[in-house]
């Protein structure tokens, strides 16, 4: 492409950006301010105009998902040499060329996952923590590597306290013994050769001769330091960032080197972008007003581009479940008209998601978990329901939610949450399962629910409504979001009483916010699972303040339709009544039919290699629809209530032979 083609698309501050090809540069970049369109322009921009050379350009994304994108945008601008990795996978990729070079002989493997090590060292020293335990002490290994701090030099802080320095000694000589090397060694190891051998320094600064850096409030200080090695000094270097979006301070990430940069570089280039073209004005006004009441340094003031939408709607609900069955409900009545794929529920702790998975299998939804297991794949929550298994076995009455309780407390359960963020993930998931407690009236009616939805419960889908923390949604954008849980002790997050960094919290809660183009929904619910009484979030502004909403209970274990006793999982809710009281209910039409499915799952994991979520392929409520209106040609089988037109396309014969061989009951 032309160079002044190259220009043509661009706004007048993204073409700024754009033509800004030499000398130390800084971007602060709004959410949705089109980002990357200004930087991939920029590059493209360089090396038309013959000031980049393409084999020496290198630019560093966050992710491997942004790095792919940047990527596929300069192949359309016919620049295809450029590297884009992210700064770990640069930085390996230089290390297998620097260690013959350097040291000789052969490179350490590399660790895939402390935590083994990591359980090494803590039996070698005598100290016994659950599984989420284990990885609390990993993430604070991490963050003390991430920062530059060496086992003397970490101190007394997270779930070990003091004897955090034994273990995180213990954990690197397990390491140097196993002759292995860990993510952060990659990194230290890529910095170390660089400073101490100068041949390696040069090649590196030739392959690195133009630097871009995506991200950069995110930056660690040892991140820092690679870059400035592969920089060695010169000025051909543009950082992008938002200090607004500073998220990561738990791992070691800080802003310092963005909002420092001309401390740095005197004479550099400071450009910003703050015209939005991702979010509807009422959603900017609201992520404006967020940061206008918090402590941000060089917040931008963002401008949508857009035409006004829908308002911005805040509802409490008197429940968890509740809101939970209001969310469904809410997205629901959107799928009409929006893609599941464009609709996202954002939480702050992955183990928040239980709920809203339950209400959105109970109304038929599909939907994904980003970035975590699903619910009731979860190592806590099987391990959980095998206990409730066999407690469901033994002779009990009273309270469903105490015995559930009791039956938890080996593997983690209390009534508080606990100190540390994996563990308190893991008692989320087992507080959610209490939750669920309260809406059967047996043990065993609860394990058959738990049963039916662990069959369900597979492998993700893309044309699927999205459940992620607010972490994993960084960058990615949908036309609605749903942003539950907007309560005191939930945003901000609260740990043992404690609130967390305030600040961040807030930061998280504008990324949360600035994920939604069209329609923003924002809710919390006045009681958790111990009943207390909960304050909104001190983030929600002046007249955004919830609207309570009317009452629709969560989905239950329905009532027979003869004697109004809690039907169990499975067949009974379809019939419609207990095992107990007559039904016209074709259950032999029935189980024909999720033997059919079956059979589809089975050929589609035969076929891809992919586990095929059942209710993907007809959910329970479809197949009672086939069952009780027992469809005879394929007009008739398309009108059933939620069917898939694919379903009809590819098994109408099937589908309609098996209604035929299963006569109506005279």
């Amino acid at each position: 492409m032309e160079p002044e083609e190259i220009l043509e698309p661009l706004d007048p501050d993204q073409r700024a950006v754009a033509v800004a090809t030499t000398g130390p540069v800084a971007v602060l970049a709004g959410a949705g301010t089109g980002k990357t369109r200004a930087l991939t322009h920029r590059v493209a921009y360089g090396v038309a105009t013959g000031v980049m050379d393409p084999r020496r350009t290198l630019v560093v994304t966050f992710t491997t998902r942004a790095a792919g994108e940047f990527s596929r945008r300069l192949r359309a601008m016919g620049v295809n040499e450029v590297r884009v990795r992210t700064v770990h996978s640069e930085a390996l990729r230089q290390l297998r060329w620097m260690w013959p070079h350097a040291v000789g002989g052969q490179m350490p493997r590399i660790q895939a996952s402390k935590i083994g090590l990591v359980s090494a060292a803590l039996t070698r020293a005598g100290i016994k923590l659950d599984d989420a335990g284990r990885r609390d002490v990993t993430s604070e290994i991490e963050r003390a590597k991430a920062i530059g701090l060496g086992p003397q030099e970490v101190g007394a802080q997270g779930v070990l306290a003091e004897r955090l320095e034994e273990v995180y000694q213990g954990y690197e000589d397990a390491k140097a013994a196993a002759g292995l090397v860990d993510f952060e060694d990659i990194l230290l190891l890529n910095a170390g050769l660089i400073r101490d051998n100068l041949a390696v320094a040069e090649q590196v600064r030739q392959w690195c001769r133009w630097l871009t850096v995506d991200e950069y409030q995110d930056v660690s200080p040892l991140q820092q330091q690679v870059l400035e090695g592969w920089l060695g000094g010169r000025d051909e270097l543009c950082v992008v960032g938002d200090p607004s979006q500073t998220v990561y301070t738990f791992a070691g990430a800080t802003s310092d080197y963005l909002l420092g940069f001309r401390n740095r570089w005197p004479e550099a280039t400071l450009l910003q972008l703050t015209r939005s073209y991702r979010c509807s004005p009422q959603i900017i006004d609201l992520a404006n007003a967020v940061l206008a009441d918090g402590d941000v340094r060089q917040r931008l003031l963002l401008k949508s581009q857009r035409a006004p939408v829908a308002a911005v709607n805040t509802r409490v609900y008197e429940t968890e479940q509740a809101e939970a069955a209001g969310v469904a409900d809410a997205i629901k009545r959107l799928i009409a008209k929006t893609p599941a794929e464009q609709i996202a529920i954002l939480v702050r702790i992955n183990s928040a998601t239980a709920r809203f998975e339950r209400e959105l299998q109970a109304v038929g939804i599909p939907y994904t978990v980003r970035g975590s297991a699903r619910f009731m794949q979860r190592p806590e929550v099987k391990r959980a329901v095998s206990l409730l298994r066999v407690a469901a076995k033994q002779p009990g009455t009273g309270d469903v939610a105490e015995r559930v309780a009791a039956a938890l407390e080996p593997v983690g359960y209390t009534p508080t949450p606990p100190l540390g963020q994996a563990q308190r993930e893991e008692w989320e998931s087992l507080a959610a399962l209490v939750g669920l407690a309260r809406s059967h009236d047996s043990l065993e009616s609860m394990v058959a629910d738990l049963d039916e939805r662990a069959e369900n419960d597979d492998a993700p889908v893309a044309a699927a409504v999205t459940l992620a923390s607010l972490h994993s949604a960084k960058g990615l954008e949908w036309d609605a979001v749903f942003m539950p849980g907007l309560h005191e002790g939930g945003l901000p997050l609260r740990y043992q009483g404690e609130m967390v960094d305030v600040e961040e919290e807030r930061r998280l809660f504008y990324v949360g916010v600035t994920r939604a183009r069209d329609i923003l929904e924002l809710s919390y619910a006045q009681a958790g699972s111990r009943r207390e009484n909960r304050q909104p979030s001190r983030f929600l502004p002046e007249g955004h303040r919830p609207q309570p909403v009317a009452k629709r209970a969560a989905a239950k274990s329905p009532g027979c339709q003869v004697c109004g006793k809690r039907l169990a999982a499975g067949l009974e809710r379809a019939r419609g009544t207990c095992g107990t009281c007559p039904s016209d209910f074709p259950a032999d039409l029935f189980e024909d039919l999720r033997g059919w499915r079956s059979r589809v799952v089975a050929q589609r994991r035969a076929a891809t290699g992919k586990a095929t979520p059942a209710f993907l392929v007809a959910t329970d409520a479809v197949l009672v629809g086939i069952a009780r209106t027992r469809p005879a040609d394929r007009k008739a089988l398309a009108s059933v209530k939620g069917i898939h037109k694919s379903v009809v396309a590819e098994h109408a014969d099937e589908l309609l032979t098996i209604v035929a061989r299963n006569p109506l009951a005279q």
